[in-house]
């Protein structure tokens, strides 16, 4: 018989899996993904990893911070430099995202293996939920400045919802979901 590890064990690797899921993409063999290094865009290349035809590329599991653009493979394509009125709607966004990730690295397997499972961990979960509504709350005030429409904001809102490790990549999902138009200056 195969004995698993504890509850306090296994929530903290799960919710660390599932974050890692998200930070997946797959893309085109003429699709890249480029993110914002304060001075211009940086791609990242995918992997060799090919599924259903697209190329794997992991996002940068430590940087939820950044914005990320699918933009064409071709170097004569690079993504223009998002407008001022972009880096200011997403800035309280990346605060919030790295305070979930705090939250999500540190806080979650600390109290899950110092205190197991009890009143802390519920508190912590009490937190992490506040703090994703609030980061929702915030992109739902701003989708105009962000350029996103209503579908893809509760379409991003369910995925944090429903899924809260999901809530630490707000930033690069709203970047990646957000018009074009948000991004020219």
């Amino acid at each position: 018989m195969i004995e698993l590890p504890p509850f306090e064990v296994l929530l903290p690797l799960g919710a660390l899996a599932f974050y890692a899921y998200d930070c997946c993409l797959l893309l085109f063999d003429n699709e890249t993904v480029q993110h914002w290094a304060g001075g211009s865009w940086l791609p990242q290349a995918p992997t060799s990893i090919v599924l259903m035809r697209k190329r794997l590329l992991l996002l940068d599991l430590l940087r939820p911070d950044r914005l990320c653009l699918r933009a064409a493979a071709e170097p004569a394509d690079l993504a223009p430099a998002p407008a001022g009125l972009l880096l200011k709607a997403v800035r309280p966004l990346q605060a919030g995202v790295l305070m979930l990730a705090v939250l999500l690295w540190v806080v979650l397997p600390t109290v899950s293996l110092v205190l197991g499972a009890g009143l802390a961990l519920l508190a912590v979960f009490a937190a992490y939920y506040a703090a994703v509504v609030a980061l929702l709350v915030i992109t739902s005030r701003r989708r105009v400045a962000l350029g996103l429409g209503t579908k893809a904001y509760w379409a991003i809102a369910l995925d944090c919802i429903l899924c809260p490790p999901f809530a630490v990549n707000l930033v690069r999902k709203i970047t990646l979901q957000a018009t074009t138009t948000a991004a020219t200056p």
